[in-house]
């Protein structure tokens, strides 16, 4: 038999042996999930035994992790505005910036219907109409492959009878009626295309370029976006992106396009500007 503590030092030592930085809180989570117990349990219980089976799943967890996988995806799910998604290979992580993406969009939307441009895990549709009452959803994606786990997860919260789920691609006849929309909400591909191979390999190499990769100059695909809000979105309703940062942030937020107005633009905690909104006017 093997004990608890000397198990949570393993871990943790052959993660930070794999260059892996948050090493020891990462072994916590991972023994934290197999163990189905809260963290505190493993720091007031180093005694409790463990028997080979349970190694045995461990290292293999362990290995998957150092060979770059991302934690979420081994873990197979992640949290996002207080709620379990499930991940894996073939979809974007969600990250913590998005969920002030869905702060900003539940100011401004109690009612009516919202279109999701990239729902990707479903996330952020999943988030809105969990904190709304008799609202719906437009969910589009246009990868097969992040599109079916996004019906895993609307499934999951019991949503799809209030989501029209679309796998069509950004440029793809979408069945909504001009000026219907009461907000629109999207987080794009935004990364430059010569950066992706100077990301850390957990994302590089196992997340899907087609959610990261946002063309040259990383906004391929916000003037698009903007104009289909332009024409869908209903007078007041806003239209709110998550964009890179820095320049990205500046630009879109000098634009008033076509009959969006800029509203507002909001830092993420890292003092990033990261959130944009528009309103039709």
């Amino acid at each position: 038999m093997y004990q608890l503590g000397d198990m949570r030092c393993r871990a943790s030592n052959a993660l930070k042996k794999a260059g892996i930085q948050t090493h020891s809180i990462e072994a916590d989570v991972i023994l934290s999930e197999l163990l189905e117990m809260p963290r505190t349990f493993l720091h007031s219980h180093p005694e409790y035994a463990l028997d080979s089976q349970f190694i045995s799943i461990l290292d293999n967890i362990l290995n998957r992790r150092i060979s770059g996988e991302p934690l979420q995806y081994v873990l197979g799910r992640t949290w996002f505005f207080g709620y379990e998604i499930e991940v894996g290979r073939g979809v974007l992580i969600p990250r913590p910036e998005t969920e002030i993406l869905v702060e900003e969009a539940l100011k401004r939307f109690k009612k009516g219907t919202f279109l999701d441009w990239g729902t990707g895990s479903g996330c952020i549709t999943i988030a809105i109409l969990e904190e709304t009452c008799s609202t719906r959803a437009i969910a589009l994606e246009k990868d097969p492959g992040a599109m079916s786990w996004a019906w895993k997860n609307l499934s999951k919260y019991g949503l799809l009878s209030r989501t029209l789920l679309l796998n069509l691609d950004a440029q793809g006849h979408i069945p909504v009626g001009n000026n219907t929309l009461d907000l629109m909400v999207s987080n794009p591909p935004y990364i430059e295309t010569s950066t992706i191979p100077g990301l850390d390999r957990s994302v590089r190499d196992h997340e899907p370029h087609v959610a990261l990769d946002g063309g040259a100059g990383g906004l391929e695909l916000f003037l698009p976006i903007m104009e289909f809000a332009r024409q869908k979105l209903k007078k007041g309703a806003h239209l709110i992106v998550e964009c890179g940062g820095g320049a990205h942030a500046s630009y879109l937020g000098s634009m008033n396009f076509n009959g969006l107005a800029h509203s507002f633009t909001r830092h993420d905690l890292c003092g990033i500007p990261r959130i944009v909104g528009w309103c039709r006017v």
